[in-house]
C-alpha cells in the first residue's frame, strides 16, 4: 500500500518519469448522444515507471509452483517453531537484507531451479507429520476452553491440578511440532542454497556456517547475480566507480540494478547493504532488495527453464494504476466534478460510463507499459555514458549530429543529438533529459 501511494504521488507530480502527458482523448460511447457526460482521460505521465509493477505470469508446472509455495515468510515461521510473534515479525524486513533472505528470494525469482533435498527426504511426508502434530497440539486450546467454562465452579486447587494435567498431556506435542517446524525450515533453506551452489551462482564458502546470516552487501549480491546472468547480459566496461575494481559490482551499476546507485563523487560503497541513496551507512525504509528482484524479474532474462534463461511474460499493472487520477468529465478532473455532484455516484448511467472509461484507460496504459517494457529490456543491453567528453563530445559516431547542433543551436538539432545518444547508450536517470544534453554540448570540452 505504501509503494502504491508513493507511486501515485510521483505519477501525479511527474517528477520521475520520461514521458510527456498525453492530451485527454474523447472515448467513443454508444450513449454519447443521449448522455450529458463526456468522459475523457490522459495516460499517466510516467508510464515507464509502471513497468516495475507489472504482474509476472506464473506459467511454471504445478510441481514448481508447489515448491515456491514455501516462501521466506513460511521459513521465518518455521524457524520460530511454527508461529512468529508480532514483535518478531517486525524483523522480517531485516532478513531480506541478509544473505539467507537474499538467496531465498533469488531462488524464488529464478523459478525453475529445483531444491536439492537430503537423500530420502520427502517434503510431503514432513508436511503431513507437522499437520498431524499441530492438530494434536491444538487440542490443548479446545480443552482449555472447556475447562475455563467451568472454572467458577472449581476450587482453586482443583483448577490448578486439571490445568497442569492438560499442560503435561499436550507439552510433548507442542515441543514436537516446534522441532518439526525448525527441522523443515533448515532443510528447505539449505535445499535452496545448495541448488544455487550447484548451479554455480553461489560459492560454498560464501554461505558456510554462520556466514549465511551475514549482511547481503552490494559486493555479495553483485557477484551472485553476475555469475548467474553475465553470459546473457555481458559486461561492456562502460562504468568506472572510484571505490571498487570488482567487475561484478561494475556490471551491476552498468545493468542498472536498484541499490547500486553511484554518488556524485563516483563512489558506490560496495561493502554496505543495497541502498537507493548511496552512502557509507545503511539506509532504512527504501526496500531496495524488493525493488532489485522486481527489476531483475521484469527487465532481465531471469526465468530458469531447462538450464536456460528466458524472459518472464508479464501482465498489466492494474493494481497501481489510479484510473480516477487521470479521468475527466466534461473537461473537468473527475474528482472535482463528482465532488460538486456527489449524487452522480448513484446514477447507473454515469457509473456505467465511468467503468467503461476506466477499463479503456487501464487497457491503453497497459499497452503502453508493454511497449516501455520492451524498450527498457533493450536499453539494459546498452553501455553507459561515464565520461561525457570521451563518450559523447569526442566520439566520432556523434560528430555529425553535434556539428549540426553547433551550427544552429536549435531545438530540432538538439533533439537529434539526444535521440542519437539514447539509441547508443542506456542513460542514467540523472542524465536522461534534453537540458542535460544541451548543457554537455555547450560546456564540455
Amino acid at each position: 500500500m505504501m509503494l502504491r501511494k508513493i507511486l501515485i504521488l510521483s505519477l501525479m507530480v511527474g517528477s520521475l518519469g520520461f514521458m510527456a502527458i498525453i492530451p485527454a482523448m474523447p472515448i467513443p460511447n454508444a450513449h454519447a448522444q443521449a448522455s450529458p457526460y463526456l468522459f475523457t482521460y490522459k495516460l499517466p505521465p510516467n508510464v515507464s515507471q509502471l513497468v516495475t509493477f507489472t504482474t509476472i505470469r506464473d506459467d511454471f508446472p504445478d510441481p514448481v509452483k508447489k515448491v515456491h509455495a514455501y516462501t521466506l515468510g513460511t521459513y521465518f515461521d518455521d524457524t520460530n517453531g511454527g508461529y512468529t510473534p508480532e514483535k518478531i515479525m517486525a524483523t522480517v524486513d531485516k532478513w531480506e537484507t541478509l544473505k539467507i533472505g537474499f538467496l531465498f528470494q533469488l531462488f524464488d525469482t529464478i523459478g525453475g531451479l529445483p531444491p536439492v533435498y537430503p537423500e530420502g527426504y520427502r517434503p510431503d511426508e514432513m508436511n503431513k507429520r507437522i499437520a498431524e502434530t499441530v492438530a494434536k497440539r491444538d487440542g490443548y486450546d479446545r480443552e482449555i476452553a472447556r475447562l475455563s467454562e467451568g472454572r467458577a465452579t472449581l476450587p482453586p486447587e482443583e483448577w490448578e491440578k486439571r490445568l497442569k494435567e492438560l499442560q503435561d498431556k499436550y507439552a510433548p506435542y507442542a515441543q514436537e511440532a516446534g522441532n518439526l517446524h525448525r527441522q523443515r525450515g533448515e532443510i528447505e533453506m539449505r535445499a535452496r542454497v545448495q541448488a544455487l551452489i550447484d548451479a554455480g551462482f553461489v560459492l560454498p564458502e560464501e554461505v558456510a556456517g554462520e556466514r549465511i546470516m551475514e549482511p547481503a552487501t552490494k559486493t555479495f549480491v553483485a557477484n551472485v547475480l553476475y555469475r548467474a546472468l553475465h553470459e546473457v547480459r555481458p559486461y561492456k566496461g562502460s562504468v568506472a566507480p572510484l571505490d571498487t575494481q570488482d567487475i561484478a559490482v561494475r556490471w551491476a551499476i552498468e545493468v542498472g540494478l536498484p541499490g547500486f546507485d553511484v554518488d556524485p563523487r563516483g563512489n558506490v560503497y560496495p561493502d554496505v547493504r543495497l541502498q537507493m541513496t548511496p552512502g557509507p551507512n545503511d539506509v532504512v525504509g527504501e526496500y531496495p532488495y524488493r525493488l532489485l528482484f522486481m527489476y531483475v524479474q521484469r527487465l532481465l532474462p531471469s526465468k530458469w527453464v531447462d538450464g536456460k534463461w528466458q524472459y518472464y511474460q508479464t501482465g498489466g499493472a492494474n493494481d497501481v494504476i489510479c484510473a480516477e487520477c487521470f479521468l475527466y468529465v466534461n473537461g473537468q478532473p473527475y474528482s472535482q466534478y463528482v465532488a460538486r455532484r456527489p449524487t452522480l455516484l448513484n446514477n447507473p448511467s454515469f457509473k456505467q460510463q465511468l467503468e467503461q472509461t476506466k477499463a479503456r484507460m487501464i487497457a491503453d496504459t497497459n499497452a503502453r507499459i508493454q511497449l516501455e517494457l520492451q524498450k527498457k529490456r533493450l536499453d539494459v543491453m546498452k553501455p553507459r555514458i561515464w565520461n561525457w567528453s570521451t563518450d559523447l563530445i569526442h566520439n566520432p559516431r556523434f560528430a555529425q549530429v553535434i556539428a549540426s547542433y553547433r551550427k544552429t543551436r536549435g531545438a530540432k538539432a538538439l533533439n537529434a543529438v539526444y535521440q542519437a545518444v539514447k539509441n547508443e547508450y542506456h542513460l542514467f536517470p540523472r542524465q536522461d533529459s534534453l537540458v542535460v544534453i544541451q548543457n554537455v554540448l555547450d560546456h564540455v570540452k
